[in-house]
């Protein structure tokens, strides 16, 4: 049978809250060190790229700047090839997600 979670946003005032009870709720153990090592696409391992032209390849396909790619952490899928890149901004959607997750845990 199917079970229908209701949240009551009058007890659980914001998203992050939310997350937290869910997570709590149902038992789920956060580990940091697994945060952004899955890809979002095929679940695959996401790996570290070393080399400049590898990093300009995966940028140029996303239409991202390749300018400072050598100072830049770029990632790929292993199983999907998908692309991913870290980017110190504060208003980067990565460094959202990395102080959301911190909030959290």
């Amino acid at each position: 049978s199917l079970v229908e979670v209701v949240i009551n946003p009058v007890f659980l005032p914001n998203l992050e809250v939310a997350m937290i009870h869910i997570l709590l709720t149902h038992g789920v153990e956060l580990e940091p060190e697994k945060f952004l090592t899955r890809c979002v696409v095929c679940n695959g391992d996401i790996c570290e790229v070393e080399e400049t032209n590898e990093k300009q390849r995966i940028l140029a396909s996303y239409e991202a700047p390749i300018d400072h790619c050598h100072k830049m952490k770029v990632y790929e899928c292993n199983g999907c090839q998908q692309g991913y890149w870290w980017d110190d901004r504060p208003n980067s959607s990565a460094s959202r997600v990395k102080s959301t997750a911190t909030r959290l845990f």
